[in-house]
């Protein structure tokens, strides 16, 4: 034990009839609280979590908050105290353990415990004294969900957590200890409640006794008594993060319930240990296994791709013949050709889509519902009769604008030029008749002019 801790319990010794913790009948001390719980059955805090009843020997550590106030060390060392009178290490012939132990090794820093390590393979039960702030084992407790207790507005509080880890050992939480001292240690005599097999009876003092006044709370967990369920909340949404409404959830393969508009279904109240949650959707499932340890609500989340359907497309010419090689665009996206027969088939999400087919330089497309685990079959149109080629309306027009530039040349010419251009003209050597001059032969006489 730390020198710190040892002053503390030197103080605690003497610190316990100053404040008033006397074992009168009707005066509980705040160790005789805690113990209170011991109890023969099952599902209450026994006489096993502190003392290991085959060895005599302790079977839980202490462990006190390194921010830790005064007080809280002090009722560290009561209870190391109150231990140790529960404790023995061998048997008499008369058959009554001889009881003692030394209390000092029951108590350790929040720094000292590996609680990695106690986590993953534990050899006693842990009493955790402090809160959140001042002990870091109770804050990690509290951000991994598995203490419950809102500890910052609680005055004081006791808090039983049965295996969390599923390691076999248990913790016990107890915090504020001033306030419970400060309460218990008025000089009126009071009666606490006390637990008997798992019923938290109200106790009243008669004739100087505590005695039984009536039931508070059956299966109280102020008796240590912890109910071991755990609400799971199941979420079931599409691959684009929508909810899926009308999904069936199952636990352990029995039917629970469906999905709500919000995707979600809620499993009440299961029972710790290993699960099996399936979700099943259009034909489909999802398993998932959970090991619920703690009574926090538990998440699970299934993604499932969204409702599927199909488009068959066929493709003809205004003759009704089939169109090969047409592309096919559904939603603008390219999804490929048609066979040899026109025909196209594409799986699509349920919904509305366009659907739109395109060869050469003509296309055309439609609106189609396509329904979950349905095939709709549209036929599309394209208009492929030949056009006349452009050009053909070209070459009239650009010749008929060369024929008229050429007209428009020939009437610009000099009378002189047109006059040089006519044939000379001259007279036959033979028979006098008019010739021109680039004749060979003159065609009236057959004379050779040249």
């Amino acid at each position: 034990m730390p020198f710190a801790l040892l002053l503390f319990s030197m103080f605690a010794v003497s610190s316990i009839e100053f404040l008033g913790m006397s074992n009168s009948k009707c005066q509980m001390s705040y160790i005789d609280m805690i113990f209170r719980l011991n109890t023969t059955s099952e599902k209450c805090l026994s006489k096993e979590f502190f003392v290991d009843d085959q060895t005599g020997q302790p079977n839980a550590i202490i462990v006190v908050g390194s921010g830790a106030a005064a007080m809280d060390v002090v009722l560290a060392t009561m209870i190391a105290a109150k231990i140790s009178t529960m404790t023995y290490t061998e048997t008499p012939p008369s058959g009554e353990p001889t009881v003692g132990t030394d209390e000092t090794g029951l108590v350790m820093m929040d720094t000292e415990l590996d609680f990695t390590e106690w986590k993953a393979a534990c050899d006693y039960n842990l009493i955790l004294i402090g809160n959140p702030i001042t002990n870091i084992i109770i804050k990690q407790l509290v951000d991994e969900g598995i203490s419950q207790v809102a500890w910052t507005t609680s005055p004081g509080d006791v808090e039983y957590i049965v295996d969390p880890y599923g390691n076999g050992c248990d913790i016990l939480i107890i915090e504020k200890a001033q306030y419970f001292i400060d309460n218990l240690s008025d000089d009126i005599g009071m009666c606490f409640e006390k637990c008997y097999d798992c019923d938290l009876w109200a106790m009243k003092c008669v004739d100087g006794e505590c005695v039984q006044d009536y039931i508070i709370e059956e299966n109280s967990s102020e008796c240590g008594y912890v109910e071991k369920v755990a609400d799971i909340e199941v979420k079931i949404v599409d691959e684009e993060g929508n909810p899926i409404s009308g999904a069936n959830v199952l636990l352990d393969n029995t039917f629970e319930g469906s999905t709500d508009s919000f995707g979600i279904c809620t499993i009440q109240e299961v029972e710790f240990g290993e699960h099996t949650i399936t979700a099943e959707f259009e034909g489909e499932e999802r398993i998932s296994l959970l090991h619920i340890a703690a009574t926090s609500k538990q998440y699970i989340n299934f993604i499932f791709p969204p409702p599927q359907g199909s488009v068959h497309i066929r493709v003809f010419n205004q003759k009704n013949e089939p169109i090969e090689n047409a592309e096919i665009y559904i939603d603008e996206s390219k999804r490929g050709y048609t066979l040899e027969n026109g025909a196209f088939e594409a799986s699509v999400s349920e919904g509305s889509h366009i659907v739109e087919a395109r060869w050469q330089n003509e296309k055309t497309e439609r609106r189609v519902e396509v329904k979950s685990n349905e095939t709709t079959s549209i036929d599309l149109i394209i208009d492929t009769s030949t056009p006349v080629p452009p050009f053909l309306y070209v070459v009239p027009a650009v010749m008929a604008i060369i024929a008229i530039a050429a007209l428009i040349l020939e009437m610009k010419k000099p009378e002189e030029e047109k006059k040089e251009e006519k044939p000379q003209v001259s007279v036959c050597p033979q028979c006098k008749n008019r010739i021109q001059e680039d004749w060979d032969t003159c065609p009236y006489c057959k004379v050779k002019l040249k």
